[in-house]
């Protein structure tokens, strides 16, 4: 008798590269949550006022999460991001911007 394993992702979980488990599982062990939580699973933000990340220029995402990271962006509304910044190395930062700009800019729908 043969058995066949199967994974309803594109990939088995430990396949994902550090930027894309960060996106999608976060980093438990200091309490961040995945990036798609807000940002959903394509990248392109869950409600109004959640920033797209799809297809961002990465040295652009890497700033603006140092800048939290630094306490020099102010929170405001994005207020999560300082705690969630200063949670993740900077080796971090950079593979989870690689990550998202890897993703491509989403195109938009066209209506009937």
């Amino acid at each position: 008798m043969t058995f066949k394993l199967q994974w309803r992702g594109d990939k088995w979980p430990g396949d994902m590269q550090l930027g894309e488990k960060i996106a999608y599982s976060g980093k438990m062990e200091a309490n961040v949550p995945s990036c798609v939580a807000c940002h959903g699973p394509s990248g392109v933000g869950v409600k109004p006022g959640i920033p797209r990340l799809a297809g961002q220029n990465a040295a652009y995402l890497v700033n603006q999460m140092k800048s939290w990271k630094e306490d020099t962006r102010p929170a405001g509304a994005m207020a999560i991001m300082g705690p969630i910044a200063k949670s993740l190395s900077d080796e971090e930062i950079k593979a989870v911007s690689d990550y998202f700009a890897s993703l491509g800019t989403p195109v938009a729908q066209k209506t009937a």
